[in-house]
């Protein structure tokens, strides 16, 4: 059915009298309908469907996306294909001391056919090379109303919980993004919101403050692989206010640049990253640019800093007959202050499977050389680390 469909050649009409889309099982008409650049009436322009091609595959939630002009009658059709929405993931780590934890994450993105994300994970620690199950746990949850009343205004809340022994550390934040640009994953978006840490027992302390933050995206999601760049930007403001007894200021940023090296889908990725933070950085702990989506090569709490600057680059290649498959080798360069300045080098390689059926389903392993450590590491996990 969708080969007819795009095998014919309609006769383009200059003005658009309808729209109907066609292919949706887990989203709504009305995702897609608030996303496109036209509307019924409007003239037909060949630049519309690249456009309103860009818009849809930017929300992650569709693999196809085909946009017909106008027939005969001035009906434009859309042609999608729903990617399934749901992941649930067992998640389990460990570190070179034995430390380690299991855990179950489940992230939803696509809630209510609207592109809602709601995410939610579990953990627990088990000792030494998984071997005993303690009172020591930590739950995550995410939610992402996007468009609210269908406008250009988004909604973010974000909760922590952390229990240790003697311990308990709540986090809760909410944010208010205003896409200033096509949508709110194209061009600009300005985010305004307010968090809250609050840490009891021997390390206790509270920090509530402001989050603000601007973010730029030009980005063209081709499923398996991106291009284009994007821009973030994030200022972090907690003052001794309403109580607090902590004061801290951070700021970071990212700036990312997806090159495609050929028409089948290689790229060229790089990243430039920095985070610095001033205040009460004894009871609040340090900044940390390691882990699978920072410095590679190195785990969490391997190089803590009060700031620091990362630059990464990597290139990658598919493997032929195995469309949904890359090859990446990467060199992470990171500077962490802390006290004084030390240059974090660390190189590997790894491998990105996509899988075309579920939203934002890449599955990334990197195996990373911390050249200071002199050790090898390993990270498996969904998403990618640009």
């Amino acid at each position: 059915m969708l080969a007819l469909l795009l095998c014919a050649a309609p006769a383009a009409a200059a003005t658009i009298r309808s729209i109907e889309i066609q292919g949706l099982r887990y989203s709504r008409e009305a995702l897609v309908r608030r996303e496109l650049p036209f509307a019924p009436g409007d003239a037909w322009r060949p630049e519309l469907a690249g456009q309103a091609r860009k818009r849809l595959m930017a929300l992650g939630v569709f693999s196809e996306v085909h946009v017909l002009p106008p027939d005969a009658h001035g009906v434009v059709r859309i042609v999608v294909r729903d990617r399934w929405p749901l992941w649930i993931l067992p998640t389990a780590t460990r570190k070179d001391t034995g430390e380690s934890w299991v855990g179950i994450a489940l992230r939803h993105y696509n809630v209510a056919g609207l592109a809602h994300e709601a995410f939610v994970e579990v953990r627990n620690f088990t000792g030494r090379n998984f071997s005993s199950w303690r009172r020591v746990r930590d739950a995550r949850l995410d939610y992402y109303w996007r468009r609210m009343r269908g406008g250009d205004l988004s909604l973010r809340l974000d909760a922590a919980a952390a229990t240790a022994p003697g311990e308990r550390t709540h986090t809760l934040g909410i944010a208010l993004e205003r896409a200033l640009g096509e949508t709110p994953e194209l061009g600009p978006l300005a985010r305004l919101g307010l968090f809250r840490v609050h840490r009891t027992g021997a390390r206790a302390f509270l920090a509530q403050g402001l989050d603000a933050a601007f973010v730029w995206n030009d980005v063209f999601e081709h499923v398996d692989w991106q291009e284009g760049a994007r821009v973030q930007l994030r200022l972090l403001s907690a003052p001794r206010w309403g109580g607090a007894d902590t004061r801290w200021h951070e700021a970071s940023g990212l700036w990312a640049r997806y090159l495609a090296l050929d028409a089948r889908g290689d790229t060229l990725n790089a990243r430039l990253a920095f985070a610095a933070r001033d205040g009460d950085l004894a009871r609040i702990g340090l900044l940390d640019p390691s882990g699978g989506r920072g410095l590679r090569g190195h785990y969490p709490g391997e190089v803590p800093a009060r700031a620091w600057v990362l630059a990464s680059l990597e290139p990658r290649w598919r493997v032929p007959g195995a469309e949904n498959v890359q090859l990446v080798v990467f060199a992470d360069l990171a500077w962490a202050g802390h006290g004084r300045w030390r240059a974090w080098p660390a190189f590997g390689g790894g491998a990105r499977w996509t899988l075309r059926w579920l939203a934002h389903g890449t599955l990334r392993l990197d195996l990373g050389y911390g050249l200071r450590t002199r050790r090898w590491r390993v990270h498996l996990g969904a998403g990618q680390a640009f």
